[in-house]
């Protein structure tokens, strides 16, 4: 069981993988950091991914710099939510929209 992390930021992007099948806390399998104008979010997805050797991947999560008032707390991203980050890119123009490109990839 593995937990997926993303935070892609203005300048960078980060990555990082963590191990949950034991009942402590998760360990840290692999990270990455990559620059922004380097990291294609589908390729350097799928690039991070190929160092898990096909773990089974049971949850992702990702940052997203500003949600407004709408959005105060982690939620599960699904139809609504995304259309609801865009609406608020304004408030973050450098974050929201890349945030969600790394969400589509």
């Amino acid at each position: 069981m593995i937990i997926l992390t993303i935070n892609s930021g203005s300048s960078s992007v980060k990555l990082a993988a963590f191990d949950a099948r034991r009942a402590e806390a998760p360990s840290l399998m692999v990270r990455a950091r990559l620059t922004r104008d380097a990291a294609l979010p589908e390729a350097a997805l799928a690039s991070f991914l190929r160092d898990l050797h096909d773990a089974p991947i049971v949850a992702a999560a990702h940052r997203i710099v500003h949600g407004g008032t709408r959005f105060t707390r982690p939620v599960r991203i699904d139809d609504t939510v995304v259309p609801a980050i865009e609406a608020l890119s304004a408030l973050a123009p450098l974050h929201n929209p890349v945030g969600l490109r790394w969400i589509a990839a």
